[in-house]
């Protein structure tokens, strides 16, 4: 596990090549290693970390708000967030603003 990832895969492109690498490291300290390899402002760096869903199925965590089939929601960071219906409730938000 990475932080509350269950796995994070790291996908490196490199702007002048189109060339693509992957890798999927197993500790914080691995991932850094990774990353020091491709400091180059020629390579564009994305990183997806998966959680498992109380359900038991893997979400891929890699934008605003994800979603798990089952309905629940999870951040970026993989914290799962409260239900919709109480989205907003303090500022007067709708749940589609943060979707």
């Amino acid at each position: 596990m990475i932080g509350k990832f269950e796995y994070v895969i790291l996908s490196f492109r490199n702007c002048e090549t189109n060339e693509l690498k992957e890798f999927k490291p197993t500790t914080p300290e691995e991932m850094n290693k990774i990353d020091d390899q491709f400091e180059s402002l020629e390579w564009k760096r994305h990183k997806r970390g998966y959680i498992k869903c109380s359900c038991g199925k893997m979400v891929a965590c890699n934008a605003f708000t994800n979603t798990c089939e089952c309905g629940v929601d999870y951040n970026f960071a993989g914290e799962r967030l409260a239900p919709r219906s109480q989205w907003g409730e303090e500022t007067g938000e709708n749940w589609t603003d943060c979707y």
